[in-house]
């Protein structure tokens, strides 16, 4: 929730949509935890979630898979789309 919080629009509606997404995406047993005591993947799905707390109608994802190996990347960019596409985003992607 920390770009809710730098942008000073922290809401308990808001802070209520980032629980609900990590709870959709599988980080809600995770979310007291530091990234790094999560997976590359993980970190990733964090992100994502960071950035559409602040609901964007485009996101800009700049190699967004850069940091995983070949394996980790197929099964994140699949999730990524999952969830761009159960969020109704337009993303552009810079690989």
């Amino acid at each position: 929730m920390i770009g809710l919080e730098i942008q000073e629009k922290l809401a308990k509606e808001k802070e209520k949509f980032v629980e609900n997404l990590l709870d959709t995406y599988g980080l809600g047993e995770f979310k007291d935890h530091y990234p790094r005591q999560l997976s590359g993947g993980m970190r990733q799905r964090a992100a994502l979630i960071r950035t559409l707390a602040l609901k964007p109608e485009i996101l800009l994802l700049d190699g967004p898979f850069s940091a995983l190996n070949y394996q980790t990347r197929l099964t994140i960019a699949d999730e990524i789309g999952t969830i761009l596409k159960k969020e109704g985003k337009t993303a552009i992607m810079l690989t």
